[in-house]
């Protein structure tokens, strides 16, 4: 939590110190690092995790294969990097390449690391190594941007999050980590791990190809506006992945015997999500004007827009990973490989059609591929366990209404707000007070009504004991736990 309360911060700090073009420029050199880093493993990695019973065969064998395949990439990322640099339309890009092939080797040592972690379920390590690396990155980031290093001062920042992050996890794990090969293991690995690999390229052309788009036909200023708001948007989504999906994938995994459980989990991680992300979407679009004014400054209105409309596909854009989770716990990996092959297709080549109509269209296109990725995957997910389509558009019944209670509520207050010409933060404090009065007064009538009449509501009955749940333990952290019978 701490790492993505720090994103949000530094995402106010850095749109005031650097122009759109600078923000562009690095994020298209992200997008060729990302594309390079995609295969650093083969997916053997996550292989391991989805493993029933790894030995250090598959450790070895995982970490020998990611490393030499992440040293080659990075030799050949520092080879190529003026050639790509050109095929950009940036020859300014070249040595921040040649600086950025250094991460795929470090990530490389982190990669099984990581996994590692994953399936012993030790997400205490895995977020304090994200929380760190990320903060220290930043810190140094905005320390660099206040000098006048512009664009660099993303790219160390960049290298400094990731060395720390690295160490933190070979700390704990580096001592399960020796080169070694073993080709049934490799064999036994890959066969899931090839299809994760292939998912994973699908998956990253999706995410990047309409920044490649962008960058390449309209320019460093229009991507920087472009992936400001893509960014805002899919914060969800990203936190998500790395504080809920890191849990529900191994959790996931451990009940792939037992489809009735499974299926039970996968209907509560989405009516949760929902519950909050509807709501959220629709008061997001209702004051995007003041909230990208308060979080990026007043330089980014042209984010506004493409903001607006990717917010449309927010609950979408976290959901689609329920299914895919749900496919990848049983096994079903290149399922998840195809669903995501024909999702890249659709998010390019809308792309190179919307693009005509600037970043509102590509931001409409790439929107709409993503309600089409939840439909697929979701479907996909349902195959494993004993939920039907029935039963998921009832359970987001509930969340609609309250969307539809809180994106009323805001709007009531910023209409009024706007029209006397209320400072941006405090409109959006105050609209953002009153959404979420509506929504926790809500849920309290919920809670009312099912302890007053007893009525049946698995989902809502699973969301409050796990809330109390978190109170008591923070109560007992906090040290204010009540004193338990003798």
């Amino acid at each position: 939590m701490l790492a993505n309360g720090v994103r949000v911060i530094v995402l106010l700090v850095l749109g005031r110190l650097l122009a759109p073009a600078e923000i562009g420029l690095v994020a298209k050199a992200m997008t060729v690092l990302v594309f390079a880093a995609v295969i650093r493993d083969l997916g053997l990695g996550s292989a391991l995790v989805q493993h029933k019973d790894p030995g250090e065969a598959h450790v070895r064998t995982a970490f020998t294969v990611g490393m030499s395949i992440a040293v080659t990439l990075a030799l050949a990322l520092l080879i190529g990097a003026g050639a790509l640099a050109e095929a950009y339309r940036s020859p300014v890009l070249a040595p921040m390449l040649r600086v950025l092939a250094a991460l795929i080797v470090v990530r490389g040592l982190a990669t099984v690391a990581m996994q590692l972690g994953k399936r012993a379920l030790d997400f205490r390590t895995l977020a304090l190594a994200d929380a760190l690396g990320y903060s220290a990155g930043a810190a140094l980031s905005i320390a660099l941007a206040f000098a006048g290093l512009g664009a660099w001062s993303l790219i160390y920042g960049y290298l400094l999050e990731t060395a720390l992050s690295t160490g933190l996890l070979l700390r704990k794990y580096g001592g399960s980590l020796r080169l070694g090969f073993s080709f049934p293991a490799f064999r036994e690995l890959l066969r899931f791990g090839g299809g994760e690999t292939v998912q994973t390229i699908a998956s990253v052309i999706a995410t990047q190809g309409d920044y490649v788009v962008v960058g390449r036909q309209l320019g460093e200023a229009p991507l920087g506006f472009y992936q400001r708001a893509y960014e805002l948007v899919r914060f969800p989504a990203a936190a998500f992945s790395s504080i809920v999906g890191s849990v529900l994938f191994p959790a996931f995994a451990r009940l792939q015997e037992d489809r009735a459980e499974l299926g039970r989990a996968f209907v509560r991680a989405l009516f949760a999500t929902a519950l909050v992300l509807l709501p959220a979407s629709v008061v997001l679009i209702a004051l995007a004007p003041e909230i990208i004014r308060v979080v990026l400054g007043p330089a980014w209105g042209q984010a506004v827009l493409p903001f607006r409309i990717m917010c449309l596909g927010m609950l979408f854009r976290t959901n689609y990973k329920m299914g895919a989770l749900v496919a990848r716990a049983c096994g079903d990996v290149y399922g998840v490989a195809l669903t995501q092959i024909l999702y890249a297709a659709t998010v390019v080549g809308g792309a190179l059609v919307s693009v005509r109509w600037g970043t509102a269209g590509v931001a409409a296109s790439t929107t709409l591929a993503i309600w089409s990725l939840f439909g697929t995957l979701t479907w996909l997910g349902l195959r494993h366990v004993q939920v039907t389509w029935r039963q998921l558009a009832q359970l987001h019944v509930a969340p609609l209404a309250f969307a539809a209670a809180c994106g009323a509520t805001a709007l009531a207050f910023a209409l009024p707000l706007r029209a006397i010409h209320t400072p941006p933060l405090l409109l959006v404090a105050t609209c953002l007070s009153a959404s979420a009065f509506v929504f926790l007064f809500g849920v309290s009538l919920v809670h009312h009504h099912l302890r007053r009449t007893g009525t049946p509501a698995a989902e809502w009955l699973w969301l409050f004991t796990q809330w109390a749940r978190a109170r008591r333990k923070l109560r007992k952290r906090l040290g204010r736990a009540p004193a338990t019978a003798r």
